[in-house]
């Protein structure tokens, strides 16, 4: 995981001058959440949500907790995440 946030960071320090980022920005750092675990919406996602970071969440078709919670998963949106499909 550290390798792969330093090779981004190297990556889009070099790229920056050919793709400055909004505000001034160096680089980014892309999270996601993978399967639709329970505990992606009653931890990550609230732990995120404290610290105004967002994330892409890709649950599978055959989750247990958006089966159970849906309007949970929906709300991740709202909140400006990214919500897709999981096969």
């Amino acid at each position: 995981m550290i390798r792969t946030l330093l090779f981004a960071a190297m990556l889009s320090a070099n790229l920056g001058a050919a793709s400055p980022w909004p505000q001034g920005k160096t680089f980014a750092v892309s999270l996601t959440h993978d399967d639709g675990l329970e505990s992606q919406i009653l931890n990550a996602a609230f732990a995120l949500d404290q610290r105004g970071l967002k994330a892409s969440f890709y649950p599978t078709g055959n989750s247990k907790s958006v089966a159970a919670n849906p309007a949970a998963w929906s709300a991740l949106i709202g909140k400006g995440n990214g919500l897709g499909s999981h096969r």
